[in-house]
């Protein structure tokens, strides 16, 4: 079994589009940075600062109208200020074209954040969204926060998300890049793009993890495991090396301390200090009884760091089903893979 880079992806493994979004474009600079170690050299960026009514997260606040205008307005303003500052910046590092940015206006919307910006994604034909957010804990700080695992289920286009206590910290380098592998074609998938995109200078470590969770311990289930995850490791070191990549492939299990495959590929990009972990979404090991699907979920909630969750990848498909979803028209979503931009404010 071989496994080849995708050139049905959108745009190909080149990204040549890139949305990148933030709540009232906290933290746009540096994850806009963050995006560009993924980009191709000819990216566009679409810069989106995610902000919506005042009145939505201070509702206990009793104020007449004429003031809630205000302050939405001041809001606008604000997130407008920022966006523009940040694709300044883009133009004066010289090194993308002229970025697009708009604040997206969640008032004017009936959706969420996540979906709202799905949308956005697949009418402006990104093929990488990349996004931040506020962790759980945070969330009283914007009702229009995004969403990743949301956003990520939505989407028809790789998604990274960079958890916003990193880009506090500085956190916008890839030079270590980690791979779930489980031997499913969306896994390997997401090595695919891995290898494509991560900097040249980046380091791929790629990770099988043999469930040994209690009553899943059998002798010969174990052994197919470790033999599946064999032939895995194998394939991804051949994939590596023929794209010029110096090979790191281990095979790990589940232990007292890492009780599951989430926390045993979390605990494992702490020890190697991963700058980005890569996961398929929504793979499946004949074997393994690995959903990728529930290992990306869980992983966008409890991130530490950088996540790219990037789906299987059947073009026409994936933007057909999104834009039955969003009740876009499919017709001119498929026949240009991509519809007339949004209005924003």
């Amino acid at each position: 079994m071989t496994h080849d880079i995708d050139s049905t992806q959108p745009d190909g493994p080149r990204c040549r589009h890139i949305l990148v979004a933030a709540e009232g474009g906290a933290g746009l600079r540096p994850l806009a940075r963050c995006a560009m170690h993924l980009a191709s050299p000819d990216a566009a960026l679409h810069l989106i600062a995610v902000t919506g009514d005042p009145r939505m997260q201070f509702s206990s606040v009793s104020l007449q109208m004429s003031p809630w205008l205000d302050a939405h307005e001041a809001v606008l303003a604000a997130s407008r200020t920022t966006v523009d500052g940040v694709a300044r910046e883009v133009v004066g590092a010289g090194s993308v074209p002229t970025p697009t940015a708009s604040v997206l206006d969640l008032s004017m919307q009936s959706d969420s954040a996540a979906q709202a910006v799905a949308s956005v994604a697949l009418k402006v034909g990104a093929s990488l969204i990349a996004m931040t957010a506020f962790g759980h804990a945070e969330r009283g700080r914007g009702i229009w926060r995004i969403d990743p695992e949301e956003l990520a289920a939505a989407s028809a286009c790789p998604v990274l998300y960079v958890p916003y206590a990193c880009l506090e910290d500085g956190r916008t380098h890839m030079k270590k890049v980690m791979v779930g592998l489980d031997g499913s074609d969306t896994a390997f998938n997401a090595l695919s793009f891995a290898i494509a995109r991560a900097p040249r200078d980046a380091a791929i470590h790629v990770v099988y993890v043999v469930d040994h969770a209690p009553g899943l311990r059998h002798p010969e289930r174990i052994a197919a495991l470790m033999k599946e995850g064999s032939r895995a490791l194998a394939c991804a070191d051949a994939m590596l090396k023929e794209h010029g990549r110096e090979a790191h492939t281990t095979m790990i299990g589940t232990s007292t301390r890492a009780h599951d495959v989430m926390e045993s590929i979390a605990h494992e990009a702490e020890r190697w200090g991963a700058d980005l972990v890569v996961l398929g979404n929504r793979g499946r090991s004949p074997l393994s009884r690995w959903l990728l699907g529930s290992v990306a979920e869980r992983m966008l909630r409890g991130a530490r760091t950088a996540v790219l969750i990037v789906p299987a990848f059947d073009r026409r498909a994936s933007l057909r089903e999104a834009a039955d979803a969003m009740e876009i028209d499919r017709d001119a979503v498929l026949e240009t893979g991509r519809t007339l931009p949004p209005i924003f404010l």
